[in-house]
C-alpha cells in the first residue's frame, strides 16, 4: 500500500538523506504517471470553537490545482485525515496516487495495516473503547478497497514550490471563517464539552478521572508528610544521649 518511511524521516531536523529520499519518491511517482497530492493542515486554538484548516495541491503532470477549507470543532489528527480524504475527492486519477502529509501518524497507520486490523475487531480497542476518529478511518478504508495509494510523510523542513503553496493555502484559511462543521457527535474541550447541536457549550461535571487525580494528590501529600516526619525523628534519635553512638565532650580541659 505504501513504502516504508525512511529512518531519516523519523526526526524533525533536516538531514540530506531524508531530503534525497523524499525527492526520489516524488520523482519516481511523477515518472510513473502518478498523481501527486500535497496536503497540509493546522489548528487555530484561539477561536471558540477552534478552527482546523486543510489544503491540498493536486499535481498531475504539468498541471496543478489548489483547494482549501476550514472546519469548526476540528482538531488533530482529524483535520489531517480530512485533507487525505480531499485528495480522493479532487484527484481525477485515483488509481495511481501519491499522498504527501505533514502528519506522522497517518503514514504509520498505512504501513502497519492498522485500518484492516481495526476493522477486523469491529473498530474496538482491547480495552473496549472505540478507535479514535473511527468515522473518518472507515471512510478511508472504504476508498482503499478500490485504490492503493502511496502515503509519504514530509517534515516541515522539506519544501518545494508545491509544498510552499499548500502551506500558504492552509495558513490563509487558519483564521476562518469556517465553511463547514467537523461532524463529530461531541468534542471535549479543556473547559467542558461542546455539542454540535446548536453549538452550545455544556460545562462537564467532575468525572471519575478528576476524582482519581484528587485522591492521588492527597495520597502524595500524606506520603510526603510522613517522610518529613520520619526524617525529623531520625535526626532526633541521632542527637539522643541513649544512642550507642559515642558522644564527644565539648568541655575544655
Amino acid at each position: 500500500m505504501t513504502n516504508k518511511m525512511s529512518p531519516a524521516l523519523n526526526i524533525h531536523t533536516y538531514s540530506p538523506e531524508g531530503e534525497s529520499y523524499i525527492a526520489e519518491q516524488i520523482n519516481n511517482a511523477i515518472q510513473d504517471g502518478k498523481t501527486v497530492c500535497y496536503t497540509h493542515s493546522m489548528i487555530n486554538m484561539k477561536p471558540d470553537p477552534m478552527i482546523g484548516s486543510w489544503a491540498v495541491v493536486i499535481r498531475n503532470g504539468d498541471s496543478e490545482q489548489g483547494h482549501s477549507g476550514a472546519m469548526s470543532f476540528s482538531k488533530q489528527p482529524r483535520i489531517s485525515i480530512h485533507a487525505v480524504l480531499k485528495c480522493f475527492e479532487f484527484a481525477k486519477e485515483k488509481a495511481k496516487l501519491l499522498i504527501l502529509t505533514n502528519n506522522t501518524y497517518i503514514p504509520t497507520v498505512f504501513e502497519n495495516g492498522q485500518l484492516e486490523k481495526w476493522d477486523q475487531y469491529n473498530w474496538n480497542l482491547f480495552g473496549g473503547s472505540e478507535v479514535k476518529d473511527a468515522d473518518l478511518w472507515k471512510r478511508l478504508l472504504a476508498l482503499l478497497k478500490e485504490h492503493k495509494p502511496q502515503v509519504l510523510y514530509t517534515p516541515n523542513w522539506y519544501e518545494t514550490s508545491q509544498i510552499k503553496k499548500v502551506k500558504q493555502l492552509s495558513l490563509d484559511r487558519r483564521s476562518g471563517p469556517a465553511d463547514s462543521i467537523d461532524e463529530v457527535p461531541s468534542v471535549k474541550q479543556t473547559q467542558g464539552e461542546i455539542s454540535h447541536e446548536g453549538s452550545k457549550k455544556v460545562e462537564s461535571k467532575p468525572g471519575a478521572s478528576q476524582k482519581k487525580r484528587g485522591s492521588k494528590r492527597i495520597q502524595n501529600q500524606s506520603k510526603k508528610a510522613k517522610m518529613t516526619g520520619t526524617a525529623k525523628k531520625t535526626r532526633k534519635r541521632e542527637d539522643s544521649p541513649y544512642t550507642s553512638k559515642p558522644r564527644i565532650s565539648r568541655s575544655s580541659k
